[in-house]
Formats: C-alpha cells, structure tokens, sequence
C-alpha cells in the first residue's frame, strides 16, 4: 500500500516539473514553431536597370481611309443592281443602271452641241482674224461653246449617276436602293470606301498627351477579332483640347490589306507615348500592398526581406519603381505572399 502512494507522488512531481517554464534569461530547450518551419520555396528575378516603354490605352472608331456615297442626279427607275455589300469594286466600274436610256440620250445630245458650239466658234475666230466677222459675233459664238460645255458636264454628271459609276476604287460598303425602285433626283445608291488602310479616331486626355508625337507606333485590336492585333502608328495629333470630349483630337493608321477591319466599328488601340529610358521595371504581380504601404520582397541570405517602393508608371505586365528598390536586388516574384520578412526561403529558380 505504501509503495502504491511512493509511486503516485513521484508521477505527479515530475508531471508538475514538466508543466514548469524554464527561469527567466535560460534558452527553451527546444527551438521555436517559426524555426521549425520549412523554407518557402520562391522564384527570384535579379533586378537590372533598362528602357522602358509607356503606353496608353484609348477607345476609337474605325473610319475608311476614302469614301465615296454615289447619288442619282436625275432619279428615275431602278433598271439592275450587279454588286452586293463587300464587293470589291474598281475605280470607274458601273454598280447598276437607272433610267439609263434617257440620260444617255441626254449625254449625246449634249455632246453634239458642244462640238458644234466648239466648230461655229473656230469659224467665227477665224472670221474675225481675217476681217469677216464682228467682236461681237465672236463672242456670242464663244458664250454659246462655254453654255455647251457646261451643259456637256451636267450630262456626263448625270449619266454617272444613273450608270452608279463610282469614281474611287474599293469596298461596297452600303446599298441604298431596290430593284424597279423610283428615286427621286438627288438620291443615294451605293457607298464605297476603300478599306485597305483605316483610319482611327481617338482622344488622348490633357495630362497623357506629353510625350506624344507623330509616328509613335499603336497596337489596334477589335472585339468582333479577338485574339488577333494588328500594328498601326499615329498620322495627326490635334493641337487644341476639344471643348466637347476635353481631349487633344488624334487619328491611327492602320494597314487592312485583307479588309477583316469594317468601317464604323469600335477599336481598342494602345498607343506608346514615350520611352524611359535606365528604369527598373518589375512584374506587377511583385509589388504587394498593405494599408497605404506598397512594397516587394526580395531574397537576402535565404531569407526574405521587405523593401518599401515607389510605383511609377506601368504596362500590362510590368511596373515602374521610381524609389525604393536597387539595382542587383533579388526580387521575389512567385511564393511572395507567401513570405514575411524574415521568413526562411528556398530559390527554386533564379530569372
């Protein structure tokens, strides 16, 4: 019985010891949770001084380089149609006909009167040279070839007109008329627009414009082609802010060779504005936030460090850093929120 009580006691002292923490000033004698935790395994980019190229991003439309709505000058009745939109069309070629007996009937006639307007006018001129004839004969021969001539231009117009000649050449782009339709003098037909190189409008905003300039290149997408971008560069930058939009007016060029790009649709273009030149330029997904503090980490002896920055301009995938970060530094760029400073860290890849 009493060995049984010597027992207990002795169990319940060394539980009590046990349970006991070591005097002050004295080491744990085994090492702390944060020591005993595995290195976190992170990708580290050496950070190097380079240029680096400031974009901004506008939205535009797309307008045709050159374009071209045809009117029926005399009206009348719709006799044939012989394109439909998106044909390719050549300079001078006929789209249709319109009452087109008539108005070439009137072309004729009036090309017949303006050679015979020109002829009597030779004749008097000569008359008047030799002696024969009156100043006043002359000139009356002359007024009568200048009213041919004229009337010879409004037939030619008109005979345009009803045979839909399109004076440019390129892309049916719209059809406004009906076969058997009667139209009115003066009325739309075809509109054709060459679409081979298009033009896009865009607004730059007061405080993006420095640095802009003639010729700086732009990459043009659009959301009826995604995936695929096409290079283009600036033509004209106005130099007065508009007082609607409150942006300085600019226009990009781009080549359309294969006519994908359509007049009149919405365009994202991302347009340099101008190089800095010996920046650091970082990942973006590297700058991490903490209340108001911006700041990286960066690996130093197998543990990571917290360096407080100043973002400046960025891109699509990369920042700026005005202040804060040096040049050599090895920056963490995966595994970064993973750390805090002075978290044991494995490199398991070195950019």
């Amino acid at each position: 019985m009493k060995n049984t009580i010597l027992i207990s006691l002795t169990m319940l002292s060394l539980s009590v010891l046990g349970c006991q923490k070591p005097p002050a000033g004295e080491p744990a004698a085994l090492d702390s949770s944060a020591d005993r935790q595995a290195p976190v395994a992170v990708r580290v980019l050496t950070v190097e001084p380079g240029d680096f190229i400031e974009y901004g991003e506008y939205y535009g439309k797309v307008a045709a380089l050159e374009e071209k709505t045809l009117l029926s000058a005399a009206g009348g009745s719709v006799e044939a149609i012989t394109v439909r939109e998106g044909d390719l069309v050549a300079r001078g070629q006929s789209l249709g006909r319109i009452d087109s007996a008539r108005t070439r009937t009137a072309y004729e006639v009036a090309l017949l009167n303006e050679r015979i307007a020109r002829e009597n006018h030779g004749r008097q001129q000569q008359f008047y040279d030799d002696g024969n004839a009156s100043r006043l004969a002359m000139d009356q021969a002359e007024l009568a070839w200048l009213n041919s001539k004229s009337a010879l231009l409004e037939a030619e117009k008109m005979l345009e007109g009803a045979m839909c000649i399109t004076s440019i050449g390129g892309v049916v782009t719209s059809r406004f008329i009906e076969l058997h339709q009667e139209l009115a003098p003066g009325s739309r037909t075809f509109t054709v627009a060459r679409l081979d190189r298009v033009r896009i409008g865009i607004g730059i905003p007061e405080q993006e414009i420095a640095g802009v300039s003639i010729g700086n290149g732009a990459e043009v997408s659009f959301a009826m082609v995604p995936g695929r971008t096409w290079k283009g560069s600036l033509a004209r930058v106005s130099r007065e802010v508009s007082a609607e939009t409150l942006t300085f007016q600019a226009e990009v060029l781009v080549d359309n060779p294969d006519r994908v790009i359509l007049s009149g649709i919405t365009a994202k273009v991302r347009l340099k504005r101008h190089s800095l030149r010996n920046q650091i330029a970082v990942p973006s997904q590297a700058i991490l936030t903490s209340g108001e503090q911006t700041y990286v980490m960066v690996e130093k002896d197998s543990r990571a460090q917290k360096v407080p920055v100043v973002p400046g301009p960025s891109d699509n995938t990369r920042t700026v850093i005005l202040y804060g970060l040096a040049a050599g530094s090895r920056l963490i760029t995966e595994g970064n929120h993973l750390v805090q400073d002075g978290s044991a860290v494995k490199v398991k890849e070195q950019g």
